[in-house]
């Protein structure tokens, strides 16, 4: 297998001249545009309808999303699909491997022979996928770059519609499940950018836990009751 002429794919609106010259610098030939999918096109009524999302995901939508998983914005479906799309191809195509990167990849040096082989070895497994991130308990954050081999796009393909997540998280859960071989480590990094597709979401940070907030309103009631003796005692006193 040429490591460097395996087909590489880059998600973006438009064609980039800057984003090829950067792969092209650090060794790879066999690079390609795919134009993303624009997910604002989309209605969640519509999507619903089409069971393209599920219910939940459809209720993120509607209310905000409760966990970081769920689906933050509509721009997030057409970063699903696009990356869904890219799958089919290998499929179609019968690649043994792509490598699907997102716009804003970056590789800072040339992988090592040392990335190579690990790269190599974890696309060489059944559904082997290697994802240029940290991952602890095969979970990991951002889908700027991976290597999946074509068992592996047979897998995500066959289990992602409805979508319900974020292709990250999407990855990871069929990972902990044991239908992917999950390894990874950054070889390529995000550009600093302001996210067309993510927002901040507080709810996602707070506990679930009802304990929790049955805490602070006993907490707030204890205040209140102190405040209230307090204004009294000084009044009466």
């Amino acid at each position: 297998m040429n490591f460097y002429n395996l087909p590489l794919y880059y998600i973006s609106f438009t064609k980039d001249f800057n984003i090829e010259c950067n792969f092209t610098k650090f060794g790879f030939s066999n690079i390609h545009h795919f134009e993303a999918i624009d997910g604002k096109q989309y209605k969640p009524a519509d999507l619903l309808q089409k069971k393209l999302i599920t219910v939940r995901a459809y209720n993120d939508f509607i209310h905000g999303r409760h966990e970081h998983a769920g689906l933050p914005s509509l721009g997030a479906v057409g970063c699903a699909l696009s990356h869904y799309n890219l799958w089919k191809l290998c499929i179609s195509q019968k690649w043994p491997c792509i490598i699907i990167a997102e716009d804003d990849c970056v590789f800072r040096k040339k992988p090592t022979q040392k990335n190579i082989n690990d790269i190599t070895s974890a696309i060489n497994k059944p559904n082997g996928i290697f994802v240029s991130e940290k991952i602890s308990n095969n979970n990991f954050m951002g889908s700027h770059l991976y290597f999946a081999s074509l068992t592996a796009c047979k897998t995500l393909l066959e289990n992602f519609l409805p979508i319900d997540i974020q292709v990250d998280s999407y990855i990871s859960h069929l990972a902990k499940i044991s239908l992917l071989n999950l390894k990874g480590y950054p070889i390529a990094s995000p550009k600093k950018h302001k996210s067309a597709i993510q927002d901040t979401c507080i709810k996602c940070k707070l506990p679930n836990n009802n304990y929790f907030y049955l805490g602070i309103i006993v907490a707030l009631v204890l205040v209140f009751i102190v405040i209230c003796i307090v204004v009294t005692k000084f009044f009466y006193d």
